[in-house]
Protein backbone atom coordinates (compact mmCIF):
# COMPACT_ATOMS: atom_id res chain seq x y z
CA UNK A 1 0.00 0.00 0.00
CA UNK A 2 1.32 3.41 -0.95
CA UNK A 3 0.73 6.60 1.01
CA UNK A 4 1.03 10.30 0.30
CA UNK A 5 2.19 12.54 3.13
CA UNK A 6 2.01 16.29 2.73
CA UNK A 7 2.53 19.13 5.12
CA UNK A 8 4.22 22.42 5.85
CA UNK A 9 7.08 23.52 8.06
CA UNK A 10 8.75 26.88 8.56
CA UNK A 11 12.08 25.71 7.10
CA UNK A 12 10.99 24.10 3.82
CA UNK A 13 7.40 25.24 3.28
CA UNK A 14 4.93 22.82 1.68
CA UNK A 15 6.27 19.33 1.08
CA UNK A 16 4.94 16.12 -0.46
CA UNK A 17 6.29 12.59 0.04
CA UNK A 18 5.19 9.23 -1.27
CA UNK A 19 5.97 5.86 0.30
CA UNK A 20 5.61 2.47 -1.33
CA UNK A 21 5.17 -1.04 0.11
CA UNK A 22 8.92 -1.66 0.15
CA UNK A 23 9.41 1.26 2.53
CA UNK A 24 11.06 3.52 -0.03
CA UNK A 25 9.98 7.14 -0.08
CA UNK A 26 10.60 10.18 -2.18
CA UNK A 27 9.72 13.85 -2.39
CA UNK A 28 7.53 15.16 -5.18
CA UNK A 29 6.00 18.35 -6.56
CA UNK A 30 3.07 16.39 -8.02
CA UNK A 31 2.25 12.69 -7.89
CA UNK A 32 -0.60 10.20 -7.91
CA UNK A 33 -1.31 6.80 -6.39
CA UNK A 34 -4.08 4.29 -6.98
CA UNK A 35 -5.82 3.13 -10.14
CA UNK A 36 -4.05 4.26 -13.33
CA UNK A 37 -1.40 6.12 -11.34
CA UNK A 38 1.14 5.57 -14.14
CA UNK A 39 -1.12 7.39 -16.62
CA UNK A 40 -1.84 10.11 -14.03
CA UNK A 41 1.88 10.56 -13.34
CA UNK A 42 2.55 10.80 -17.08
CA UNK A 43 0.00 13.62 -17.45
CA UNK A 44 1.39 15.37 -14.36
CA UNK A 45 4.93 15.05 -15.74
CA UNK A 46 3.96 16.67 -19.04
CA UNK A 47 1.47 19.30 -17.78
CA UNK A 48 2.70 20.32 -14.32
CA UNK A 49 4.47 23.67 -14.38
CA UNK A 50 6.19 25.26 -11.41
CA UNK A 51 4.27 28.52 -11.90
CA UNK A 52 0.76 26.96 -11.75
CA UNK A 53 -1.86 29.10 -10.06
CA UNK A 54 -4.36 27.41 -7.75
CA UNK A 55 -6.97 27.72 -10.52
CA UNK A 56 -4.60 26.05 -13.01
CA UNK A 57 -3.86 23.30 -10.47
CA UNK A 58 -7.58 22.65 -10.03
CA UNK A 59 -7.95 22.42 -13.81
CA UNK A 60 -5.00 20.00 -14.03
CA UNK A 61 -6.47 17.89 -11.22
CA UNK A 62 -9.81 17.60 -13.03
CA UNK A 63 -7.98 16.74 -16.27
CA UNK A 64 -5.93 14.00 -14.59
CA UNK A 65 -8.91 12.47 -12.81
CA UNK A 66 -11.16 12.49 -15.90
CA UNK A 67 -8.44 10.97 -18.11
CA UNK A 68 -7.45 8.26 -15.65
CA UNK A 69 -10.79 7.14 -14.22
CA UNK A 70 -13.19 4.63 -15.79
CA UNK A 71 -15.51 7.47 -16.80
CA UNK A 72 -14.71 10.76 -18.53
CA UNK A 73 -17.20 12.55 -16.33
CA UNK A 74 -17.22 12.97 -12.56
CA UNK A 75 -19.78 13.98 -9.98
CA UNK A 76 -19.41 15.74 -6.63
CA UNK A 77 -20.48 12.58 -4.78
CA UNK A 78 -17.50 10.69 -6.24
CA UNK A 79 -14.86 13.35 -5.76
CA UNK A 80 -13.07 15.19 -2.97
CA UNK A 81 -10.82 18.18 -3.51
CA UNK A 82 -9.08 19.98 -0.71
CA UNK A 83 -6.58 22.83 -0.61
CA UNK A 84 -4.12 23.96 2.03
CA UNK A 85 -2.91 27.53 1.67
CA UNK A 86 -0.89 29.98 3.71
CA UNK A 87 -2.87 33.15 4.47
CA UNK A 88 -1.66 35.89 6.78
CA UNK A 89 0.93 33.54 8.27
CA UNK A 90 -1.62 30.81 9.04
CA UNK A 91 -2.35 27.51 7.32
CA UNK A 92 -5.89 27.34 5.95
CA UNK A 93 -7.40 24.03 4.87
CA UNK A 94 -10.49 24.12 2.65
CA UNK A 95 -12.47 21.13 1.38
CA UNK A 96 -14.52 22.08 -1.65
CA UNK A 97 -18.26 21.70 -1.08
CA UNK A 98 -20.50 19.71 -3.43
CA UNK A 99 -21.70 23.02 -4.90
CA UNK A 100 -18.11 24.19 -5.52
CA UNK A 101 -17.21 20.80 -7.04
CA UNK A 102 -20.25 20.86 -9.32
CA UNK A 103 -19.35 24.36 -10.52
CA UNK A 104 -15.73 23.33 -11.12
CA UNK A 105 -16.68 20.15 -12.99
CA UNK A 106 -19.20 22.09 -15.11
CA UNK A 107 -16.55 24.72 -15.91
CA UNK A 108 -14.23 22.04 -17.33
CA UNK A 109 -16.96 20.00 -19.03
CA UNK A 110 -16.44 17.03 -16.72
CA UNK A 111 -19.76 16.98 -14.83
CA UNK A 112 -21.62 13.66 -15.03
CA UNK A 113 -25.38 13.72 -15.57
CA UNK A 114 -27.41 13.16 -12.40
CA UNK A 115 -27.92 9.52 -11.45
CA UNK A 116 -31.41 8.11 -11.23
CA UNK A 117 -32.45 6.00 -8.31
CA UNK A 118 -31.31 6.25 -4.75
CA UNK A 119 -28.49 4.63 -2.86
CA UNK A 120 -28.75 4.71 0.90
CA UNK A 121 -25.36 3.29 1.64
CA UNK A 122 -21.94 4.65 2.45
CA UNK A 123 -19.23 3.17 0.25
CA UNK A 124 -15.77 4.70 0.22
CA UNK A 125 -13.94 2.71 -2.44
CA UNK A 126 -11.01 5.01 -3.26
CA UNK A 127 -9.84 4.62 -6.85
CA UNK A 128 -7.16 7.28 -7.07
CA UNK A 129 -5.45 9.97 -5.07
CA UNK A 130 -3.27 12.76 -6.32
CA UNK A 131 -1.50 15.70 -4.79
CA UNK A 132 0.22 18.79 -6.19
CA UNK A 133 2.54 21.23 -4.46
CA UNK A 134 2.96 24.73 -5.86
CA UNK A 135 6.59 25.50 -6.57
CA UNK A 136 6.37 28.93 -4.94
CA UNK A 137 5.05 27.00 -1.94
CA UNK A 138 1.77 28.84 -1.72
CA UNK A 139 -0.58 25.86 -1.74
CA UNK A 140 -1.15 22.11 -1.59
CA UNK A 141 -3.98 20.51 -3.56
CA UNK A 142 -5.37 17.05 -2.79
CA UNK A 143 -7.80 15.16 -4.97
CA UNK A 144 -9.46 11.80 -4.40
CA UNK A 145 -11.81 10.01 -6.71
CA UNK A 146 -14.08 7.17 -5.66
CA UNK A 147 -15.39 4.22 -7.69
CA UNK A 148 -18.58 4.68 -5.72
CA UNK A 149 -19.38 6.99 -2.88
CA UNK A 150 -22.87 7.89 -1.92
CA UNK A 151 -23.92 9.15 1.45
CA UNK A 152 -27.60 9.44 2.21
CA UNK A 153 -27.99 13.11 3.11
Amino acid sequence: MSYLFAGWDRHYGFQLYQTDPSGNYGGWKATAIGANSAAASSILKSDYKEELSLSDALSLTIKVLTKTMDSTTLSPDKLELSTVTMRDGKLVQHELSDKELESLLRKYGALAPPETGSMNCMNFNIKATLCLVHAAETFLLFGRCFASRRVDR
